[in-house]
């Protein structure tokens, strides 16, 4: 729940914190470095261990042939919410040099400017070759999404618009914004 006060603290946008859980998942899907014990504060040795994951997920890829997909999203809000966070995690995220193949990184971020990533990083995204651009959702796909989560009864002209109105088509807010008219009703959106 990335909303709760639990969650949202400058800890978010840290690069041991960061590099902590990404090993954790990795571990998790069977992606182990040499030890046992994650050491949970010490960048080092996670910088090291996550250098020494991805090296294994490019030999899994190698012989198996499967490609691993780590998604990295809302990269703006470290530099907009948690301006407390000291040492981001936008210098930890590697290069396309340093990305093995069969390992496919995938960023999300309303801008890749003034974000204090990796040059190259940040050159790669100015060329546009490896750029993915969502637009925002039309009317059409707002109805839709609101279509196949509500029950249609309440799927109106007048709540479409609301729904438009509120979320500007952006899909993780409208998706928000949906849920809880699904959990408290139409007159939520008011």
């Amino acid at each position: 729940d990335p909303s709760s006060q639990l969650n949202n603290d400058s800890n978010r946008g840290d690069k041991t914190v960061f590099l902590y859980d990404v090993l954790k998942m990795m571990e998790s899907y069977g992606f182990k470095g040499e030890g046992h014990t994650l050491l949970y504060r010490d960048y080092s040795f996670l910088k090291n261990r996550f250098q020494d994951t991805i090296k294994i997920i490019g030999k899994n890829f190698t012989e198996s042939g499967s490609k691993v997909i780590l998604i990295v999203d809302g990269l703006d809000h470290i530099v907009r919410e948690y301006t407390s966070c000291v040492t981001t995690l936008m210098g930890v995220l590697p290069s396309s040099n340093e990305i093995p193949e069969g390992l496919i990184i995938l960023l999300g971020s309303q801008y890749f400017t003034g974000l204090g990533l990796n040059r190259s990083i940040e050159l790669e995204y100015l060329e546009g070759a490896s750029t993915v651009k969502m637009p925002p959702f039309n009317k059409k796909a707002v109805e839709s999404l609101a279509s196949k989560l509500l029950n249609k009864k309440i799927v109106t002209p007048a709540l479409i618009r609301e729904c438009m109105d509120k979320s500007q088509g952006h899909p993780l807010f409208l998706r928000y914004l949906l849920n809880k008219i699904q959990e408290e009703g139409p007159d939520v959106i008011k």
